[in-house]
């Protein structure tokens, strides 16, 4: 019931909900010869850059995100992420991996963050599609990023950028 309760509020208060995402993805995608953008002509803009992209159970994925104001006047924007499952289905519905943060970005400003998810040992093995989205309130998504990354089984060895190599 309170789990109920919580789920509802949340789909209240979350500025733009998952459903909501895919629905307008479908509708702003533009083929702009980059896979995966969404465009629609707003100034805003993010990009993604995961560490490695093949992470052992366990092992931990970094993300480094920045967020662009390409208008010449100071705006807010909401960032989220969410992860497609290796069986095509978003990791959560209509919740995020990383629920919706405002940002206030100047004129031409950029800011930029770390995100680290864990993946878990019971996680599917199989290649994983990481979503990161801007957008607005009653706007839904202005721009996305995203990139895949493969879990695999567990390592002794640990797997970064400067060791790729794993037992």
């Amino acid at each position: 019931m309170i789990l109920s309760v919580l789920k509802m509020l949340h789909k209240l208060l979350c500025p733009f909900q998952a459903a909501k995402l895919q629905s307008e993805r479908k509708s702003l995608l533009v083929d702009d010869g980059e896979a995966g953008r969404i465009w629609s002509g707003s100034a805003f803009s993010v990009s993604l850059t995961p560490d490695v992209t093949i992470i052992p159970k366990g092992g931990t994925l970094g993300v480094d995100v920045t967020i662009t104001n390409n208008a010449d006047e100071a705006q807010l924007i909401y960032f989220a992420a969410n992860v497609t499952l290796p069986n095509e289905t978003m990791y959560l519905s209509f919740y995020y991996l990383f629920d919706p943060v405002a940002i206030v970005l100047n004129p031409y400003e950029s800011k930029s963050g770390r995100l680290s998810h864990t993946i878990p040992d019971n996680a599917p093995l199989g290649t994983y599609t990481y979503h990161g989205y801007v957008g607005n309130l009653g706007v839904g998504i202005i721009d996305q990023d995203q990139f895949d990354f493969e879990a695999i089984e567990g390592s002794t060895t640990t797997v970064t950028a400067d060791n790729p190599k794993w037992d």
